[in-house]
């Protein structure tokens, strides 16, 4: 077993080499080995029991570099190990693409996220949930992945073409789980129809409006939305059992139509781990949809895939922010620390019962230093919080502050905060005031979607 600090990294990856390099010569030799060392005892158990055939794992700290360990093999026919240039499924981490689209949208005032989804498509059991319900999981719709006879095609016609409508109406034979709103149910039926959302607004195909508005601003060159059951090259094998007399086998070239806005896209170690960023920054985003997309559920005892909370596409792990993914043969990870900045990328090439990238993030984070602020945000007005003027308008100024970084800085009054101030961690807010007193509400929210305490600012206007 070897860790790619020893294998050719292409592309984008080859500044993690450098970068490496780097932090062996920056932070302590023993320190940066005994990093390298405890995240190979923590993925070597996987592969030695031949739970899985192979694991890759990688971590970027700004300033510091990227730090590759692979174990296990890429292809269990040749003995070719894990290589980082592999690109693999990232099964449900494509949600993150498809609700990212959606949120532009909304962004661009082309669609609401309280539209019920029968606006855009019709005849639906559980019509009457909204786009936001979808997206976080709280619409009750039924997930198709769980209806019995599509999974026993898929996984026995691996190549088989499927329509979005054609998933949806697998869907639709089966009862919703509860009313719109009643609970959490991880679907992947959800996805699939903002897919279609997004599809029938723009009069283009998911596919391409994911390509156009995420993966080419964001240089993710070796991430692609696939029309091809077969995989670019170099890639990493995925495995299943599907059958347990004849044991493992060699799942990879599937049908992306099966899974499709819910699970298609293929990618690479080093393109998510700046998606991992990306994504829990709010890149391509507006501050407020990305406060849209950190209003987040309670996740942790609903059924489906482990997040502590989950939000719009954007689950919360003990305080890191990313996406999980599972589709057959192959499973993932993307996390995201807002407090140190650092993203971890987890791959795994098998299925199985147990999601391992998860199980083994949540070892990895101890680790890791804490993802979770020590103090909640803050926020301060500069000058007096009661004052007198007689003129029209006036500028509020102050500052604001959170481990997590800020988000926005908000006001408004009557409880209800509708405006944002300009900047962030300096901010200032022009108010046009009204004849008597008047009294602006203002708060700031950080990246994790945490809020300080509210101060209110007195202004009398003779």
């Amino acid at each position: 077993m070897k860790t790619n600090s020893r294998a050719p990294l292409p592309g984008s990856l080859k500044s993690g080499v450098a970068a490496l390099l780097a932090l062996l010569c920056l932070a302590p030799l023993g320190q940066a080995a005994s990093l390298e060392a405890k995240i190979g005892q923590l993925a070597e158990p996987y592969v030695a029991s031949g739970q899985v055939p192979g694991i890759i794992i990688g971590v970027a700290t700004p300033g510091v570099g990227v730090l590759v360990v692979e174990r296990g093999v890429s292809d269990v026919a040749t003995d070719a190990p894990m290589n980082p240039a592999n690109a693999q499924r990232i099964g449900s981490v494509t949600k993150s693409f498809t609700v990212t689209r959606l949120l532009q949208l909304a962004d661009e005032g082309r669609l609401d996220l309280d539209d019920p989804i029968s606006k855009y498509v019709p005849n639906l059991r559980n019509g009457d949930a909204t786009l936001r319900q979808l997206a976080d999981m709280t619409s009750g719709i039924f997930n198709y992945t769980e209806d019995r006879p599509f999974i026993l095609d898929f996984a026995f016609h691996r190549t088989k073409k499927w329509t979005d409508e054609q998933i949806v109406a697998v869907a639709n034979r089966n009862r919703p789980y509860f009313k719109p709103g009643g609970g959490w149910h991880y679907s992947n039926t959800n996805t699939v129809l903002l897919g279609m959302v997004v599809e029938r607004i723009t009069g283009h195909p998911l596919r391409a409006e994911i390509t156009r508005h995420i993966l080419h601003p964001l240089a993710l060159d070796h991430t692609v939305y696939p029309v091809s059951p077969f995989l670019p090259a170099p890639f990493t094998h995925g495995y299943a059992t599907l059958d347990t007399e004849q044991g493992r086998i060699d799942v990879t070239v599937l049908s992306p139509t099966a899974t499709s806005g819910s699970g298609a896209i293929v990618s690479n170690l080093g393109d998510m781990l700046r998606w991992g960023s990306a994504l829990a920054r709010g890149a391509l985003l507006s501050r407020r949809a990305q406060l849209d997309r950190l209003r987040m559920v309670d996740s942790s005892q609903g059924v489906g895939p482990f997040y502590d909370r989950y939000g719009l596409a954007l689950g919360r792990i003990n305080g890191w922010l990313g996406h999980t993914g599972d589709v057959l043969g192959f499973q993932s990870l993307v996390m995201h620390n807002l407090v140190t900045g650092q993203t971890v990328v987890i791959f795994v090439n098998a299925s199985v019962a147990e999601h391992i990238p998860t199980v083994l993030f949540q070892k990895l984070t101890a680790l890791f230093p804490s993802a979770v602020p020590s103090r909640p945000p803050t926020l301060r007005v500069t000058g007096r919080l009661h004052r007198a003027t007689v003129a029209a308008t006036l500028t509020l100024r102050g500052r604001a502050s959170s481990e997590a970084g800020i988000l926005l800085v908000q006001a408004g009054t009557d409880g209800k905060f509708s405006r944002l101030a300009r900047g962030t961690n300096a901010w200032r807010l022009p108010v046009a005031l009204q004849p008597g007193r008047n009294v602006i509400a203002i708060r700031s929210i950080d990246r994790l979607g945490r809020r300080s305490a509210v101060t209110r600012v007195v202004i009398d206007r003779s």
